[in-house]
């Protein structure tokens, strides 16, 4: 390896947010030629955030606790909606990932 192929970063491309970051910044995984996961941590993190939160997963906890109110639904729903509002909006903006 010279000096200068050492002195640069190693870059990958986020297939999510459509960026280059160092590959510091992306996840392990075994499955995959370079060893490395397609998204970014930053952009894997926003993802899982937003399978969880899901209207469908959030309904079917409330209904299997007995907690299931009109109201708490609704309340639910609108703080998932702001919080997919967030995600769309960080995922549009390019993304600096230290």
């Amino acid at each position: 390896m010279t000096t200068e192929a050492a002195a640069t970063p190693r870059t990958k491309f986020c297939h999510c947010c459509q960026t280059h970051h160092p590959v510091e910044n992306f996840s392990a995984d075994r499955t995959r030629p370079d060893g490395l996961r397609r998204r970014c941590r930053h952009c894997d993190n926003a993802n899982r955030a937003a399978r969880y939160w899901s209207p469908e997963r959030v309904a079917r906890r409330m209904t299997k606790r007995g907690k299931a109110t009109a109201v708490m639904v609704e309340r639910t729903k609108n703080q998932i909606a702001r919080l997919q509002r967030l995600i769309d909006a960080r995922s549009l903006q390019p993304q600096e990932h230290a």
